[in-house]
């Protein structure tokens, strides 16, 4: 229950989002499944991560909605957690979901077994044959690599103001990097026609790909739909490190074989990249890119 002669306007849960179809949609760097995306905005049957949005309250000032959220009162079971990439993916690991199915996208290699998994995806990239390239190699040589965990870093944090009018229509201000993607995934979440959003770019003091995805836009429609009035939303930078998208964790695994006279003959990588609580991590570029610079007759990247 609300009132606005305390200053509060509205409250918004995840039971605010309309359901939506299990899909596979762009977000400019990479794609995200619209059920997710609107679980990652407010959490709905788990909690996923320390700092996952529960609830979000519009009031009159910052004072009165962070009042107004001491107020609310939540229950947590707490669940085994797994934050390492390589313990996430073995098969007595904790399930985060227990609907995920690894997509196989690689030519040759067979299905995944039909059971929970933390693996989201396989991606493979082949050519030649391995084997051959391997016992050409005069020179072989074989290294396991770890990367920690990095946010972009950007200036300013993520924002967002929206305004849903009388007639269905939503315009929403925010500093993003795609303004054609932001309209898409807020369309999708809310299921409103793309053509009743208009998004409008502010300045942007930094993304590299952390502007892309959706965080608070829809949840400030949402708020405002109820209030009736414009929404303005923006996180600390305390929540825009624990609840905003940065560079993965990997685990790479790379073997390379070449002549003396320094003619790769083969190359072989293993990438293992963390994607938080949601399948997304940019494990795709990484598998593309991991060899692209040379050529290479007989090569094969596995990505997951």
């Amino acid at each position: 229950m609300c009132s606005s002669d305390l200053g509060v306007f509205a409250v918004a849960t995840n039971a605010d989002f309309p359901q939506v179809e299990s899909s596979t949609m762009s977000i400019g760097e990479g794609t995200a499944n619209p059920v997710w995306l609107i679980d990652n905005l407010l959490a709905g049957a788990k909690v996923l991560y320390h700092g996952h949005a529960v609830a979000a309250v519009a009031a009159i000032d910052q004072h009165v909605a962070e009042d107004a959220l001491q107020l609310i009162e939540v229950e947590y079971e707490v669940l085994p957690a797994v934050v390492d990439v390589r313990e996430a993916m073995l098969d007595t690991a904790p399930i985060l979901h227990d609907d995920l199915r690894t997509a196989v996208r690689a030519a040759g290699v067979p299905p995944a077994p039909d059971r929970p998994t933390n693996v989201a995806s396989h991606i493979r990239l082949e050519k030649g044959t391995l084997d051959a390239g391997f016992a050409d190699a005069e020179v072989v040589i074989e290294r396991e690599y770890e990367t920690s965990m990095f946010h972009q870093g950007y200036i300013e944090p993520q924002n967002g103001t929206a305004y849903w009018d009388r007639d269905g229509n939503i315009t929403i201000w925010t500093s993003v990097q795609g303004t054609f993607n932001t309209r898409d995934q807020v369309a999708a979440v809310l299921k409103v026609d793309p053509s009743r959003i208009k998004v409008m770019p502010m300045e942007i003091g930094g993304g590299f790909g952390g502007k892309n995805p959706i965080y608070l836009e829809p949840v400030a429609a949402i708020l405002s739909r109820k209030a009736k009035r414009p929404v303005k939303m923006w996180m600390s930078r305390d929540a825009v490190f624990m609840a905003t998208g940065p560079t993965s964790a990997t685990y790479c695994r790379v073997k390379i074989g070449a002549k003396r006279d320094g003619t790769i003959t083969a190359a072989q990588a293993y990438l293992a990249f963390e994607a938080g609580a949601y399948p997304g991590s940019p494990v795709g570029a990484g598998a593309q890119c991991a060899f692209a610079p040379y050529d290479i007759a007989n090569q094969v990247v596995d990505g997951f």
